[in-house]
């Protein structure tokens, strides 16, 4: 009799519920990734500023000057990038299409920063101006879907932790490369051609790594977000949560001192050359 009661019992999925983590390939793409960006990051972090100086010629106070500027303009840019992956629905996902979509234009946008042609003081510092808000402009949205893309990949923390161990090796070394290679690859081919050279070769192992990892990756998060249902916080409401989350002062005062280190990076070359006599 028990035999012959038949009901409707729902099939249980015993993966249900499992985080699926990317594969070690996927992981590595990712990881590649990480070295292209930061091989665009270091020379223009490092090196731009020098150049500025030293071989374009821009007085040392309009090349503060117009790094005070980018950097606020670079703020701007994230806050507005942010908001751009969260409206973006492409058959590539959110994140992942601007991996690649961006990565030439931020190519040709590096290249003409070390491109300063001889039209006068004045005209160099707008053109410096132009064309390095421009390349913020690029960059952001390289790096911003980059960071973002690692969050849709997976939301298993132990995979997470692994991918960014291997960008973290990447990290290193693209940032090891250029500054090893940068002044002695520029200064042995010559003058403005140097640099240019230089930056169109860094330039375009960034855009072959960058393409590594749109190829290898997949957003998996991205799709079961978007469905839920999303609480409109007013702005007031917000600002006055974020400013209570302690977690959100501590990682925001390491970020403030990690940045003024960094922008002391570009000191040490002067250091260098004007200091130890050696650049």
């Amino acid at each position: 009799m028990q035999s012959s009661i038949k009901q409707d019992v729902p099939k249980i999925n015993v993966n249900e519920g499992h985080l699926e983590r990317p594969s070690r390939k996927e992981m590595l793409g990712y990881g590649i990734g990480d070295f292209g960006y930061i091989l665009i990051w270091t020379i223009v972090a490092t090196f731009l500023p020098y150049f500025y100086t030293d071989v374009a010629g821009i007085s040392a106070g309009a090349v503060g000057t117009i790094m005070l500027f980018v950097r606020i303009w670079d703020g701007v840019t994230d806050i507005g990038m942010g908001i751009l992956i969260d409206r973006t629905n492409t058959k590539h996902g959110k994140a992942r299409p601007y991996l690649l979509w961006m990565p030439i234009p931020l190519a040709i946008t590096t290249i003409f920063l070390f491109t300063v042609p001889d039209i006068g003081m004045v005209g160099k510092i707008v053109y410096a101006t132009i064309t390095y808000s421009l390349f913020i402009l690029m960059y952001t949205a390289v790096s911003i879907p980059f960071k973002s893309l690692l969050g849709m990949i997976t939301q298993d923390q132990h995979a997470r932790a692994i991918t960014g161990i291997i960008g973290a090796f990447f990290l290193q070394a693209a940032a090891l490369i250029v500054n090893m290679l940068t002044h002695p690859m520029a200064s042995g081919i010559g003058g403005q051609l140097g640099w240019v050279i230089t930056a169109g070769i860094f330039s375009l192992l960034s855009v072959i790594s960058l393409y590594i990892t749109f190829r290898s990756t997949k957003e998996r998060t991205s799709s079961a977000s978007s469905d839920k249902r999303k609480e409109i916080v007013p702005f007031n409401v917000g600002i006055k949560a974020l400013v209570r989350n302690k977690y959100w002062i501590i990682i925001t005062s390491f970020c403030i001192s990690y940045y003024i280190l960094l922008g002391l990076v570009g000191a040490e070359l002067y250091y260098a050359t004007y200091i130890l006599g050696n650049t």
